[in-house]
C-alpha cells in the first residue's frame, strides 16, 4: 500500500503490515532501519524559467519564485523545507497537493516551481529539472520494520533484493 509515512508508522506499530519503505529522517526508536538508497534533489522549473537551461542551482535562487509543495503529512515536504531553511529561503507557497504528478503539472503550467527527488523525475512532463548544489539535498529512502520482528525467509528474501537493487543505485 501507499501511504503517508504516519500511517506507514502506525501500520508497522499494529502490526497490520510487516516492513514499511519510506524516507528518512524516521525519528522512532521502535523501529529497525535499513537505508536502501539516497537520492539527490532536483528543482522542478516551468520551461520558461530563467534558470531552467543552467546545469546545478543553488536553491537560494529560487528566492523570489512561487513553489508549490506537498502538504503537511508528507515526509518529502519536510525535506523540501530544510532545504529551503539551509539556503535561507522562506518559500512563497502558491499550491499544494498530495502527489508528485499534480506539483509538476503545475510547474509545468507555471504556477510555480518545486523540488522533487531524482525519482520523481518525469521527463514526460513539461519540466525543466535542475540539481540543487547543495550537498546535503538528497533523500534517504530506507525499509523499516518493528525491532525485534524476525522476517519469514520469502519476506527477507524480499528484503536482499530491495538492499541489492539500492545498492546498485
Amino acid at each position: 500500500m501507499e501511504e503517508t509515512t504516519p500511517v506507514l508508522v502506525e501500520s508497522l506499530r499494529s502490526l497490520a503490515i510487516d516492513f514499511a519503505v519510506l524516507s528518512l529522517p524516521l525519528r522512532h526508536r521502535d523501529f529497525e532501519i535499513t537505508p536502501l538508497l539516497t537520492e539527490r534533489l532536483y528543482a522542478a522549473l516551468p520551461p520558461s524559467h530563467p534558470r531552467a537551461g543552467v546545469p546545478m542551482l543553488a536553491l537560494r535562487e529560487l528566492r523570489d519564485d512561487r513553489f508549490v509543495l506537498l502538504r503537511d503529512g508528507h515526509c518529502f515536504r519536510g525535506i523540501t523545507l530544510d532545504a529551503c531553511v539551509r539556503a535561507r529561503l522562506d518559500p512563497r507557497i502558491a499550491f499544494e497537493s498530495g502527489q508528485f504528478s499534480s506539483l509538476l503539472g503545475m510547474v509545468a503550467a507555471g504556477v510555480g516551481v518545486t523540488l522533487v527527488p531524482e525519482m520523481a523525475v518525469d521527463r514526460a512532463v513539461a519540466c525543466r529539472y535542475v540539481p540543487v548544489s547543495d550537498p546535503q539535498a538528497s533523500r534517504t529512502i530506507a525499509l523499516a520494520r518493528l525491532r525485534g520482528r524476525s522476517f519469514s525467509r520469502v519476506q527477507q528474501a524480499f528484503v536482499d533484493h530491495l538492499i541489492a537493487r539500492g545498492k546498485k543505485g
